[in-house]
């Protein structure tokens, strides 16, 4: 792999003494056995100083860092570390990896680790050896990067009492007799746990080097390619490079144009043919054929290629295709061990004849020697579907942190984008969807352009106005070879069908005459639809770039009367009201109508539409939305019968058009609308003519009476009435629909009438909850039942056990029904069982169906249990039955919760709360044993405190305790919790202080705690970002100036966001700009633009002091932005500001008690950063950094709440957020 650049590949630092004959050894080994070129020290003469050492680091690429028990006992290991870091430093492409070998991170880094106390044993002995504190930092400076460990720790047992108490044996890793007395103690005493073996550590740390080394490579650096090493390192494991005696081997590259697939195939090719040991082997012959699909077509065929290929391949010219059939040719080719790469192949043809005809005859293994690779790329995943093609790989697309690296490259020539410019980098990046081409081109396109520039060609991309012909032509080229009825289909589905099930989209688009599956999968196969696993099945996607492609291809057709699909507001405004009544080649029509103003349309306003196949009127949001589409006559003349779709969200009219003759309708949804009944009068006899209706959703039409009749619709898979409030019945033909896959009749609260039985056996989901007049429930006839919710239903037992034992495992079943007073006989498994608001006593959680046999492992995933106001206690196996999440809320007569008795089983536990509990007193004192809890909440009941063995849940995210009326204390275990983010004990009353808290919080909330008067004494340095102390009135003052000290430094980070609420009279003195006592706005005038990218301008913090009058509440504090055009009348902008250029808003809850305090509230961030409204309907967020965008112009801030008089603004400020280059903290005021 040596590439030339450096000496060495790896420089190799490690404790002799510890690892030399061991680990060490086989590392150098697996490091060889790769080609990677490795210096260690055995390769000095012994009379050689360390300085020559030195030297050969700094002509190494990599420094791997082996950390093993003795390291720190070495001055020579210190220094070379210290070297390490002066390099690492001075050379940004010097790469470091750490590996812990029989230590842990933390005995490295730790100012008490053993690596401190090994270093203070030698400069005890060896005065002046070196500086503890350079030798210390350099440490935790390497120590603290990605790396890998052994994951081996001391073995501890614990003897029997006639061996006089407790011994603790220590074993190295390395030892020779390390796994048999791991095991012996671990019969003994069950405790030995083994990490990892030594095997997968060596491997671990090779691959990790050899992506690195792929990724510094000068290749990889020109062409401006991004982590290509992992990419590299998997096609060559499919093609077994380590190992070319094998027999011949094919890869198949496969993706959508663009996708990276030559980039990658030509990355490995190159690797193999440029290493220093390719002239000799192992390929005694490669070829590279570039763009053969195109090749053929230029040529007309692919027999030039095929003479190109074998005259190199065989050094000879002037072959003909009469040659290659020659026998003594054909000895010659199967006696070469070659690479071949063969790009963008067109067809299965074009393959089997650059191959001699070894395709479809099975015998490329015989056309060239054993060992032989050949690498293809094809966007038509048929061309490599063959047997003879071994593996198949997917070529994706890049992940965000990738794609921004690779467009960042070309568009600014640096790894990432300047601050100022990452907001517009954002959405190039939103239109390229990770494809790399482009988003080099588009970068190339970008680069060196103002923002103005940016804006208004990214503006035009997104609607589709303009197009990148470099990326257009690529992706056009699939779709042009398609044929007459994959065109318009793969059209539909760019256009308007994509998120469709696969199986309701071929539902959709058959006739009677036409079934699309193999066209779909014909589609699937060319990269041009994506086919991905959903929740009920697999779903057709379709890639963002090939969807601005069909939308060019269609919008080529200017004349909106013959343009067959339309989704542009404008142009579809203009086709209803202008063109209406006129004959029009519409086939689809898509309109957002949040994008809209109102309109009216004309009774005729679909006459001449006969083509019309798709009509979708939607809100993003429906049930924010409102009525824009009106029609004043009352009612549509016309709407063609080849309908197949029909979405009109809070459709007007009160029935569908009586001439409407839906037979072709597959999709029929009116969310939200006025509708009674679908047909009135003479147009009941249409619904008849339902026959092919594949989903009806009528969610929210609260004034519907009646169901059309549903009695031909077989083909009904989706039946969705969710609050329909005026429903009383579902009639007795919907339960024989024997394809229903989902019923929800959820918040239908008038329905009373339901069918005893549903038929079908493909039903998976029942959603019945707040239908407060069904008293039972429906008989079920389905194995493939995943979901039964009957929340708040009148039912007074629960459904017979012949619908439970008939659920799919991994199902959902939630019963919340106050008259069930026994618990239910339960299926073996389900994923979720919610128990609430019943009135069962006890809960049995034992095998209910195999009396001679217990079952093995959980029953459940989570259950929950809610408000279940008679229950006395918990199972004692209920952490055997349950795998990942309880949740006990409301049930006062719980005083104890089972002991978890062992942690064998408890893995997947990630989640406890139980809430609410009055008289509960204690928390169980195995808690430690649930080593995997991740959320851990007791809010509400009468705990004291937090047993100590808290500290060995380390993989705790979340901790609540909010409203522990008995919580004196928390135990001072919390800063060893290293996970811990979010922290919340509010309302606490008896909480004194707080104990020292750990170094990743994110969130600590301590409202409403009256008697908390102490905090942690290095609360300033605690890189918090939320911190709340609402209502802690007795809390010491300097304290809570040292945590608003600490506020600055959030806020540093770009998209950070943070904030502090105290009691207080007074902002901080670094908010320059205040307003006057009693006045609630304030005014700056923003910097210039060049000033704002100069001095890196990060954020404006907002601040203010309110009080209150004794009444406890919360409230929303917002502040309003304002670009000033006007006066102030007052306290408040006057309506001369009317005219305002743009408006955001700004916002955070705060609280106040039953105490007349002064508070201070201060925040920043990107959670809360303003928006602008453009239109009464939507907001959008700006495509720029908003104080970036109004450089130079007066903003007015005015701060206001929303409620009542209460609460009062004393006074406001905000402050404008710098960085400097050394990344500290700056504050400018005027």
């Amino acid at each position: 792999m040596y590439t030339g650049l450096w000496e060495y590949d790896v420089f190799l630092c490690f404790r002799g003494d510890d690892s030399r004959t061991g680990f060490t050894s086989h590392l150098v080994q697996a490091l060889r056995d790769k080609r990677i070129k490795t210096f260690i020290d055995t390769m000095l003469p012994k009379t050689e100083s360390i300085d020559e050492l030195l030297c050969f680091l700094q002509r190494s690429a990599v420094s791997v860092v082996v950390f093993s028990e003795r390291f720190a006992d070495s001055t020579w290991c210190l220094d070379e570390i210290v070297t390490i870091v002066r390099r690492m430093k001075g050379d940004h492409r010097h790469r470091v990896l750490p590996v812990f070998y029989g230590v842990e991170p933390s005995d490295v880094t730790d100012d008490s680790g053993s690596y401190s106390a090994l270093i203070d044993a030698l400069l005890e002995a060896n005065p002046g050896a070196g500086n503890k504190e350079v030798w210390m930092d350099a440490l935790k400076e390497v120590a603290n990067r990605a790396g890998h460990t052994s994951g081996e720790k001391k073995i501890k047992s614990e003897s029997s009492k006639a061996d006089g108490g407790n011994v603790v044996k220590e074993l190295k890793p390395s030892s020779e007799s390390f796994t048999h007395e791991a095991n012996r103690i671990l019969a003994r005493t069950g405790s030995f746990v083994f990490y990892k073996i030594e095997s997968e550590l060596v491997s671990a740390v090779v691959d990790d080097v050899s992506k690195t080394l792929i990724d510094m490579s000068p290749s990889i650096v020109y062409n401006k390619l991004v982590d290509m090493g992992s990419r590299i390192l998997e096609v060559e494991r499919l093609l077994a490079m380590d190992d070319v005696t094998k027999h011949t081997c094919i890869i198949g590259l496969w993706g959508m144009g663009g996708s990276g697939k030559t980039t990658l195939a030509e990355a490995c090719y190159q690797r193999q043919t440029s290493s220093p040991t390719s002239t000799k082997g192992p390929f005694f012959k490669h070829h590279f054929i570039r763009n053969i699909s195109e090749k053929c077509e230029a040529q007309r065929g692919v027999d030039g290629l095929i003479l190109e290929l074998y005259s190199q391949l065989l050094s000879e010219e002037n072959l003909t295709r009469e040659n290659l059939n020659n026998v003594a040719l054909r000895r010659r080719l199967s006696n070469l061990r070659v690479l071949l790469l063969l790009d963008n192949v067109g067809s299965m043809w074009q393959l089997d004849q650059l191959l001699l005809g070894s395709i479809f005859s099975n015998d490329v293994t015989k056309l060239f020697a054993p060992g032989s690779r050949i690498i293809v790329t094809a966007r038509d995943k048929k061309v490599i579907q063959h047997g003879q093609v071994v593996t198949i790989h997917p070529v994706e697309c890049l992940q965000d942190g990738e794609s921004l690296q690779v467009f960042s490259l070309f568009a600014f020539g640096e790894s990432a984008p300047p601050d100022v410019w990452m907001d517009l980098s954002r959405k190039a990046l939103s239109y390229c969807s990770g494809n790399p081409l482009a988003l080099r081109v588009l970068g190339g396109i970008l680069n060196g352009e103002d923002r103005r520039y940016w804006q208004s060609f990214l503006e035009s991309l997104t609607l589709g106005r303009t197009g990148v012909p470099e990326i257009h032509d690529i992706l056009r080229k699939s779709y042009d070879k398609l044929n007459d009825k994959q065109q318009p289909l793969f059209l539909d589905v760019a256009c308007f069908l994509h998120g469709m099930l696969r199986s309701k989209l071929l539902k959709f688009t058959k006739t009677s005459c036409y079934d699309a599956y193999s066209d779909v999968q014909d589609l699937i196969n060319k990269s041009l639809l994506v086919c991905a696993n959903g929740k009920d099945g697999e779903m057709i996607e379709v890639h963002d770039l090939l969807k601005y492609m069909a939308w060019q291809i269609v919008n080529k057709e200017r004349d909106l009367r013959k343009c067959s699909r339309l989704e542009n507001p404008e142009d579809i405004t203009e086709l209803l009201q202008t063109l209406k009544g006129t004959d029009r080649a519409t086939e689809a029509i898509n309109l957002n109508l949040s994008k809209i103003k109102d309109m009216n349309l004309e009774a005729n306003a679909f006459q001449g539409m006969n083509s019309l196949k798709w009509l979708k009127f939607y809100w993003s949001h429906v049930r924010l939305g409102r009525c824009k589409l009106h029609i004043p006559v009352g009612r549509i003349d016309f709407l063609t019968t080849k309908l197949r779709g029909l979405q009109w969200d809070i459709y007007p009219l009160r029935s569908l058009p009586s001439g409407f003759s839906p037979e072709n309708l597959r999709i029929l949804a009116l969310r939200d609308s006025h509708i009674v009944k679908c047909w009135e009068g003479e147009g009941e006899t249409q619904a008849a003519k339902l026959v092919n209706l594949v989903e009806l959703d009528l969610y929210g039409c609260r004034y519907l009476t009646a169901l059309p009749d549903l009695s031909k619709s077989t083909h009904l898979e989706v039946l969705i009435l969710r609050d329909c409030r005026s429903l009383v019945e579902l009639p007795s033909c919907v339960g024989y629909l024997d394809k229903l896959v989902r019923l929800d009749v959820e918040d239908c609260s008038n329905l009373e009438r339901i069918p005893t039985k549903f038929k079908s056996k493909h039903l998976k989901y029942v959603l019945m909850s707040k239908c407060f007049k069904v008293t039972r429930c429906p008989d079920i006839n389905s194995k493939e039942l995943e979901v039964l919710d009957l929340d708040r239903t009148p039912i007074s037992a629960a459904p017979p056990a012949s619908i439970y034992n008939k659920m799919k495992q991994g199902g959902i079943l939630s019963l919340h029904c106050r008259k069930i007073t026994s618990f239910p006989q339960l299926p073996e498994r389900l994923e979720k069982f919610s128990l609430s608001n019943t009135s069962v006593t006890e809960i049995k959680l034992g095998d209910q169906h195999h009396s001679d046999s217990a079952l093995n492992g959980p029953r459940f995933g989570q259950l929950w249990l809610v408000n279940n106001s008679k229950l006395e206690s918990l199972p004692l196996n209920i952490w055997k039955m349950v795998s990942r999440e309880v949740v006990v809320d409301c049930s006062p007569l719980i005083e104890t919760l089972p002991e978890i008795l062992e942690a064998e089983g408890m893995e997947g536990f990630t989640w406890l709360a139980v809430t609410r509990c009055k008289l509960l007193k204690h928390v169980p004192s195995s808690i430690n044993n649930m080593k995997f809890l991740q959320v851990l909440n007791f809010s509400g009941t009468a705990i004291e405190t937090l047993p100590d063995c808290i500290q060995d849940l380390s993989e705790l995210l979340t901790l609540e305790l909010s409203n522990c009326s008995r919580l004196e204390s928390i135990p001072d275990i919390l800063h060893k919790l290293a996970k811990l983010s979010v922290l919340i004990v509010t309302d606490c009353k008896k909480l004194t202080l707080l104990p020292r808290l750990p170094p990743c919080l994110k969130l600590l909330s301590a409202r409403f705690c009256k008697s908390l008067q102490a905090l942690p004494s290095d609360i300033g340095g605690l890189s918090c970002p939320e911190m709340w102390f609402d209502c802690c009135s007795q809390l010491d003052r300097a304290l809570l100036g040292d945590m608003v000290s600490g506020f600055l430094q959030q806020a540093m980070p770009l998209h950070s966001q943070g904030s502090r609420l105290y009691p207080g009279t007074e902002l901080p003195e670094w908010f320059h700009y205040q307003s006057e006592e009693g006045m609630a706005f304030v005014t700056v005038t923003l910097p210039a633009a060049s000033a704002i990218c100069e001095q890196k301008m990060k954020e404006i913090a907002f601040g203010v002091v309110t009080t209150s009058q004794p009444r406890g509440f919360m409230q929303m504090m917002t502040c309003g932005c304002y670009i000033l055009n006007g006066s102030m009348d007052g306290s408040r902008p006057s309506s001369s500001v009317g005219a305002l250029f743009a408006s955001w808003s700004s916002s955070l809850l705060v609280a106040f008690d039953n105490e007349n305090l002064s508070h201070v509230h201060l925040w920043f961030g990107n959670k809360l950063r303003p928006r602008c409204t453009t239109n009464e309907d939507q907001e959008e967020e700006e495509e720029e950094a908003w104080y970036v965008k109004y450089a130079g112009e007066t903003v007015l801030f005015y701060f206001f709440h929303q409620g009542g008089e209460e609460l009062k603004i004393k006074k406001c400020g905000v402050s404008l957020l710098y960085s400097s280059t050394d990344c500290s903290p700056i504050v400018l005021g005027v």
